[in-house]
């Protein structure tokens, strides 16, 4: 059988501008509870204890940082921003509310276009839906919300 002690391991991480994309790994490693890295296992108790001297572990994210910048990892990714909508959110977290969440975020009008704060929907469609237009099969009036419903029962069109 073939016994190598030796092998590769290839990482791709950009996490706070380090890049690291092969490391060797052999037997004679370990890796660092604190950090993740594979170090030797001979050094491997002074970097544990430098590691935690100089590093700080994210109870949030997980993240390694050096100690020094501590304070704004918390204030750039954890601390809590107010939205617009006055939803209190981790500021690592307000572009997905603000797309997915938000009150205030975009929605289109599915019967004129018009885009608007999905606050204002349900008014909007209210008014909007209610309004009228010719059928541009029969030439009949109908409202913009019987549509659809219209072009079933009437012209058997289903789409």
């Amino acid at each position: 059988p073939y016994e190598d002690s030796n092998f590769t391991i290839s990482i791709e991480s950009t996490h706070q501008g380090y890049s690291m994309t092969e490391h060797e790994i052999t037997e004679d490693m370990t890796e660092c509870e604190h950090c993740g890295r594979f170090v030797s296992k001979s050094t491997i108790f002074m970097h544990s204890i430098q590691c935690e001297k100089m590093n700080w572990k994210c109870g949030e994210c997980r993240q390694i940082v050096p100690i020094s910048e501590k304070e704004s990892h918390i204030e750039r990714y954890h601390a809590e921003v107010t939205c617009e909508c006055g939803a209190n959110i981790e500021r690592s977290l307000i572009e997905l509310h603000k797309e997915y969440e938000c009150r205030f975020r975009p929605w289109k009008c599915t019967y004129c276009d018009l885009t608007m704060n999905l606050s204002d929907r349900g008014t909007h469609l209210a008014m909007c839906s209610s309004r009228t237009t010719n059928c541009e099969l029969c030439g009949v009036i109908v409202r913009y919300r019987d549509m659809k419903h219209h072009k079933q029962t009437v012209h058997n069109i289903y789409e």
